[in-house]
């Protein structure tokens, strides 16, 4: 299958890592490419019920998921009283799971991203990390993400709120792509990308590529 992509390399740190394949250096990350797609992807899925109680608050949370100096993430908890107990415990469980890789050392920020120390994620097998993860959003819900990703003005508070609706090991892989792209980026491919019934986010490994198409 044809699929139209932009490829997203994390950061320049990471290119020097572990001897990864030299045409990752010279990719353009704004560049669009039209390549054949042989991957197996592992299917991934979010809370949906959760995304769209998120998108129907028409809150920006940018300024109560903050950066500190302590370089690890904090939730400001007024921000409970204006988006309710179950939308707040999706931000809890997202700033959680960032703060406990950035802890144990397995994730580490530079440039202001999110980005894999190694290159490994330690919960997928060889096989299953190089080839990438797939999520499928419909009509209703691709809007809603994207709705999220024009409200939300810090890459931190989508990068949050995404892991709190991924479950399992595999979110932090998500977010990580997804914030080597920006909120504002991500939100524009999603919405050309829709055609009314939907969109298909692949995200490849080795190098990052996400690519974004219609169903």
């Amino acid at each position: 299958m044809k699929k139209e992509i932009l490829a997203g390399v994390l950061s320049v740190a990471m290119l020097s890592m572990g001897g990864i394949i030299p045409a990752v250096a010279s990719t353009n990350i704004d560049s669009n490419q039209s390549i054949e797609q042989k991957q197996q992807y592992i299917q991934v899925e979010m809370d949906k019920e959760g995304l769209s109680l998120l998108a129907g608050l028409k809150v920006d949370m940018g300024q109560y998921v903050t950066l500190g100096k302590d370089n690890l993430l904090h939730l400001d908890p007024k921000a409970k009283e204006l988006i309710g107990e179950k939308a707040y415990s999706i931000f809890e469980r997202g700033v959680k799971t960032i703060n406990d890789a950035l802890n144990s050392g397995e994730y580490q920020i530079q440039n202001n991203k999110l980005v894999k120390t190694d290159l490994v994620h330690p919960q997928f097998s060889h096989d299953e990390f190089w080839w990438g993860i797939s999520l499928q959003y419909n009509n209703r819900e691709t809007k809603e993400l994207a709705s999220l990703c024009e409200e939300y003005s810090t890459d931190w508070s989508l990068a949050s709120v995404i892991i709190g609706l991924v479950p399992g090991g595999k979110s932090l892989s998500v977010a990580s792509a997804i914030m080597s792209w920006g909120n504002s980026k991500f939100a524009r491919k999603l919405t050309s990308k829709n055609e009314g019934k939907g969109v298909n986010v692949d995200i490849a490994w080795l190098p990052v590529v996400i690519s974004i198409y219609g169903r």
